[in-house]
């Protein structure tokens, strides 16, 4: 599927996808506020000194040894026995690995810090306290050099806990993370059910499909404004044999197709175009029930069967309206009916008498009787439902008629009912 058929298909679901962005923006909003909380550091910042060095010949020794008890401390409050009594006063399902995780010991010589983030902020400080005063413990059990003096000792140790900035619970960051969320998941929403559907919706659909025109674009219930200029095309439909018969093949029964050429048979004879309406859906009598008739009337079917003569099926018009040939009374084999010779005479018959014969006919699971009906006519005119029908059901609804013979003369547009 091209790009710019994407973007116009995208059109058709602005709606749709504002109001799911708009929906998801207020849900992810609402939720972002209710699960966040503000978030504590405590941080621990221990400075250590030494009356041992005298004790010591070489410095750098001294130093070296120093510096490996920092760090040998460091190590001490990150092993389980400190961490674990630490995690079980928090929670007592929490294990001392999630602790450590938490927790940062940062040696150096002579300074050690220790920094730790959690949710609670007196939780937070107490933790750090709490490694400061098992640091204390350690140091102080530390030897003494040879002038009695303690090789290492804690000369300050402070805590400072504060809240770790931008984690504070905002409203106004609640709104941005929501309207973010929300369009990207209307973005994309649109472009899915745009890549995604398939369905015809406007003329430039079509012509993605078939290299014919567009003749009109209807209604369910057709207005005059719709028919008049889509009766004006069909006038000039070529005849075959000189003779000017016109099949309407509908790709849906939603497309309201018989109420469309009983419409478009009306507007011609109002032109004072000799028409008459052939209703060959023989399943549903759609035109029939347009023209306001039962198929108790005797019709089509009847005729086919010989049942019935031409003369007992015609409707001759009242007023403006066209002649008119019912589908005739409920049968079920209507394509066996229709495939016969007799309706290729009548229509020739009618036609001989007509300006123009117009031939409604089946859709859905009677879609083979419209091809029948549709090899038998001099035009063919496809009735796509807008937004109905896909790409691919036109594609092989108008491969079967080229298959049938079919001479397609155009599309017609038609909103679903």
């Amino acid at each position: 599927m091209q790009l710019r058929t994407v973007f116009r298909n995208a059109r058709h679901f602005l709606a749709s996808s504002a109001i799911i962005a708009v929906i998801v923006a207020v849900v992810a909003g609402v939720g972002h506020y209710a699960m966040s909380h503000a978030s504590y550091e405590a941080e621990a910042d221990v400075l250590f000194t030494s009356e041992a060095f005298d004790a010591f010949q070489n410095p750098a020794a001294a130093s070296e040894y120093t510096t490996h008890l920092v760090t040998s401390y460091a190590d001490y409050l990150s092993s389980a026995a400190v961490l674990e009594p630490l995690g079980a006063s928090l929670d007592p399902q929490a294990s001392s690995k999630s602790l450590e995780q938490a927790i940062k010991v940062a040696p150096s010589p002579m300074f050690l810090q220790i920094i730790y983030s959690g949710d609670d902020e007196d939780d937070t400080k107490r933790i750090v306290d709490t490694m400061v005063m098992d640091l204390k413990k350690a140091v102080s059990q530390v030897p003494h050099a040879s002038n009695n003096k303690p090789v290492l000792s804690i000369s300050k140790a402070t805590v400072i806990t504060s809240p770790v900035q931008g984690s504070e619970r905002s409203v106004t960051k609640s709104i941005i993370v929501g309207v973010l969320i929300g369009i990207l998941v209307g973005l994309i929403y649109l472009f899915v059910r745009a890549i995604l559907n398939t369905r015809i919706r406007t003329p430039e659909n079509v012509a993605e499909v078939v290299d014919s025109s567009v003749l009109g674009r209807v209604s369910a219930s057709p207005t005059t404004s719709e028919i008049t200029p889509l009766a004006h095309n069909i006038s000039f439909m070529p005849a075959r044999d000189g003779i000017r018969t016109v099949s309407l093949c509908p790709t849906s029964e939603r497309t309201q197709a018989g109420a469309i050429a009983a419409a478009v048979a009306g507007s011609l004879a109002r032109t004072g175009t000799r028409t008459v309406l052939v209703d060959a859906d023989l399943a549903h009598g759609s035109a029939t029930r347009a023209r306001g008739l039962d198929r108790s009337t005797a019709g089509l079917s009847d005729l086919l069967a010989g049942r019935a003569h031409e003369a007992d099926v015609l409707v001759t018009g009242k007023g403006d309206e066209a002649d008119f040939v019912p589908a005739g009374t409920a049968t079920d084999n209507g394509g066996e009916l229709l495939d016969g010779e007799a309706l290729t005479a009548l229509l020739h018959e009618l036609g001989s008498r007509y300006d123009t014969v117009i031939v409604n006919t089946s859709a859905g699971f009677e879609a083979s009787d419209s091809l029948t009906v549709a090899s038998k006519t001099a035009s063919t005119i496809v009735v796509v439902g807008e937004g109905v029908t896909s790409r691919r059901e036109l594609s092989d609804h108008l491969e079967l008629l080229s298959m049938c013979h079919a001479h397609l003369d155009g599309v017609v547009l038609a909103r679903k009912k």
